[in-house]
């Protein structure tokens, strides 16, 4: 238990059930504690399903103090159904039980969510019904869900049959690896053969992120030359692995899988780039413009990769078949220009937005002393969010601190950071600034500044969450129920590790965990006998006159992992879980039986 020496007693399931919810409830309380002391938060709320089939919703807090951003887990559970009102009511009830609604009441500024209806919902969706309560938040739809949707529909444009196949041949070279033993084994012994380095297909899909494919497409040129071997070799007697076999060699396929290596390449850094810890939105949205950028430079580039293969048909030194129309060099051009075009639809301008972008240094542009005198950089931004933020940034002194007021304080701050280090601003954050400058008499902008960068660009913690759900309720674990399954995931991603953790405030909660709130007596404890005399029992007596309700086959300890590291939180394929599967957009059987009709064209 963390480490923690617990002695002989108190080694069954249900004390460490009493020691989990302790630790719980301490690690929760220093979130809100975070809550209760700083300027403005936000929440995420996504949903997902164990391997039960039950539904949970994951709900994180973000918050802002001093110009400092932290994201923090808050709560995993489950609503009486995934209908909006539902889950509107599972928040509501959560911050309740929490005792942090009448906080949230006066700090909460943005909500984040993917675009599930129920979520986003115009009218009766979940951000509706939070905008009923709080009108002047900012609702954000998942920055990276929507880059993903932004790809999704590119590639139903530009090309879908050549995505299509290519789909199927990635997953259907997951599938027959990792299902079948002795094709694994057979392709072990061919890298083998051919002096290469052993890399196995992975598995596109799964949580959705962008990283994913590339990885697959990475590891496909890597071993094409071993899987075409391998595959020719096993298609006489194997059906699948013939098919395989013939979109490997399909010209059109492997052109078009070289040609998105570079789109998706691009996609997947801006990808892990909004999946980092504590980016603000300014950030993010300053990244996807940089994006479009970076598209619209490649139109009309040549790829040299694209064309080697076009002019001399092999690839790997392995000889390419091109049935039909032959793809032409421009098939990236085409790509590209409804790649953008899905960006510009997917990310749409908003004034609002746009005025957030101020509190990101990297859009602050370059002036010397001439030009920062006649400079009017976020004047008008300043004017957007004081007039939508204003009336609960100052909700008690609106007639008292004007527009002009806070436009002043922003010119004022802007010339002392361009005069603080012109060069280096970038680099700058807002948490310094704060404190550099707090004698200054900039609380008002500084205020305004916060309510933004506490604004969550993505949802992707609520993702994270998942994952650790994952590792703890297994199929081993299947009974594992929501309180204590929440209990565990507020230790796992929370609590400190063993090194820096304190055991004392757990100790303390525990000791007057009772069900008379009186302090346990750990010495010695007195029993009624059946004379009605008390028999006083010392500690190593106490065994065998309690009645322990310990399981057979049961640890003798509760094993709670350190917390989570960074790795382990990420939003990536667990290939060793059976449940991978029900995650993926293309189930087995059906790339199976999208394999069996390309074979028969």
């Amino acid at each position: 238990m963390k480490n923690l020496p617990i002695g002989s007693k108190y080694c069954n399931d249900k004390a460490g059930a009493m020691f989990c919810e302790s630790i719980s409830k301490t690690t929760r309380a220093e979130v809100v504690n975070k809550i209760n002391n700083c300027s403005w938060c936000s929440i995420s709320c996504d949903g997902s399903t164990d391997f039960t089939g039950d539904d949970l919703e994951a709900v994180y807090v973000r918050t802002c103090s001093k110009g400092k951003i932290e994201d923090s887990f808050l709560h995993l559970g489950s609503s009486e159904s995934a209908c909006s009102e539902d889950i509107y009511q599972f928040l509501m009830q959560t911050l309740q039980n929490l005792k942090i609604e009448s906080i949230v009441n006066t700090k909460l500024v943005g909500f984040c969510a993917d675009g599930a209806s129920n979520m986003q919902g115009l009218k009766k969706g979940v951000a509706a019904l939070l905008k009923q309560k709080w009108p002047y938040i900012l609702v954000t739809h998942c920055l990276v869900h929507r880059l993903e949707l932004a790809f999704k529909d590119t590639v139903k444009k530009s090309s879908p049959k050549l995505h299509d196949k290519a789909t199927t041949l990635l997953l259907g070279l997951y599938y027959l690896f990792r299902k079948s033993p002795k094709e694994k084994k057979g392709l072990q012994r061919t890298f083998e053969v051919l002096g290469e380095r052993q890399l196995l297909p992975t598995r596109i899909g799964g949580t959705r992120w962008l990283p994913h494919f590339m990885r697959a497409i990475n590891i496909f040129h890597k071993t094409y030359k071993v899987l075409r071997y391998h595959l020719e070799t096993s298609s006489h007697k194997n059906a699948k692995a013939e098919g395989l076999a013939k979109i490997l060699g399909d010209g059109n396929v492997i052109v078009y899988l070289i040609a998105m290596k570079r789109v998706i390449n691009n996609l997947q850094n801006l990808s892990l780039y909004l999946q980092q810890d504590q980016i603000s939105l300014a950030d993010a949205y300053t990244r996807v413009e940089s994006a479009k950028i970076t598209f619209a430079q490649l139109i009309d580039k040549e790829d040299t990769s694209v064309s080697a293969v076009l002019e001399t048909e092999t690839f790997s030194g392995e000889k390419l078949i091109f049935k039909g129309q032959k793809c032409s060099s421009n098939l990236l051009n085409g790509t590209v220009r409804e790649l953008l075009a899905s960006l510009e639809s997917r990310f749409p301008p908003s004034e609002l937005i746009s005025a957030t972008l101020i509190a990101s240094f990297k859009n602050w542009p370059h002036l010397n002393d001439d030009q920062l005198k006649d400079s009017v950089y976020g004047e008008k931004e300043v004017a957007v969010l004081y007039n939508h933020f204003g009336p609960v940034v100052f909700p008690d002194v609106t007639d008292t601190i004007t527009l002009d007021d806070v436009t002043d304080e922003w010119t004022t701050l802007r010339t002392l950071v361009y005069k603080k280090d012109p060069h280096m601003k970038e680099l700058l954050k807002w948490e310094h600034i704060i404190c550099d400058l707090s004698d200054q008499n900039l609380q008002n902008i500084f205020k305004l500044m916060e309510v933004v960068l506490a604004l969550p660009p993505t949802s992707v913690k609520c993702e994270t969450a998942f994952s650790a759900m994952k590792l703890l309720k297994t199929k081993r674990r299947g009974r594992l129920g929501n309180r204590r399954l929440n209990d565990l995931m507020a230790i796992k991603i929370m609590s400190p590790s063993i090194e820096e953790f304190d055991p004392e405030p757990a100790i303390a909660d525990w000791l007057m965990s009772t069900p008379s709130e009186q302090k346990r007596r750990i010495g010695e404890r007195t029993v009624k006998t059946s004379t009605s005399s008390t028999v006083t029992l010392s500690s190593d007596s106490e065994d065998e006159v309690m009645e322990e309700a310990s399981v057979s086959g049961i640890q003798t300890t509760l094993n709670i992992p350190a917390r989570l590291s960074k790795k382990d939180l990420e939003c990536c394929d667990d290939s060793d879980s059976d449940s991978d599967d029900e995650d993926t957009d293309m189930t087995e059987d059906l790339v199976f039986s999208m394999l069996n009709t390309y074979l028969r064209e």
